[in-house]
């Protein structure tokens, strides 16, 4: 993720290694803040990035941004992730809403550039929304700002 940009590699190991393990009993009282903190352990646990929580932005407060760490080989890309929750049985209705949601708060975050380009060091910069739901699926969509 630090140096090719790609979060497929990090999604699927998550999902593999994280969220298989959780029982129906764990994820009885899980939401959105939970799931971040589960997503925020993981992260840290790679040493690969610097991980700040709600940091606050000209417009809000952003769920994760991630800034790789300067040891790295190469370091390209910093992240700022919108994390959604929504219950198992939601439908893509749902989850098309938590998208857009997300997509709209990203956008302020993201048109404040002279402050993004101080909280990612002058690297390139990926956004996008994990939407939860449950803890048995988990959907990414990398943000792409309205031209």
């Amino acid at each position: 993720m630090a140096a090719d940009g790609d979060i497929e590699p990090f999604l699927e190991v998550f999902r593999k290694n994280v969220l298989v393990s959780l029982s129906n009993r764990d994820t009885m009282q899980y939401d959105e803040q939970s799931m971040k903190m589960l997503l925020f352990g993981a992260l840290t646990a790679t040493e690969a990035f610097f991980v700040f929580s709600e940091k606050e932005a000209a417009h809000g407060y952003f769920d994760l941004f991630l800034v790789p760490n300067p040891a790295l080989d190469d370091p390209r890309f910093a992240w700022l992730f919108e994390l959604k929750y929504l219950p198992t049985n939601a439908n893509e209705k749902q989850l098309e809403e938590k998208f857009v949601q997300a997509e709209e708060q990203l956008t302020k975050y993201l048109s404040d550039e002279k402050f993004m380009g101080v909280l990612s060091k002058g690297l390139e910069l990926r956004a996008g929304t994990i939407v939860f739901l449950g803890c048995s699926r988990m959907e990414w969509r990398a943000f792409a700002p309205a031209s």
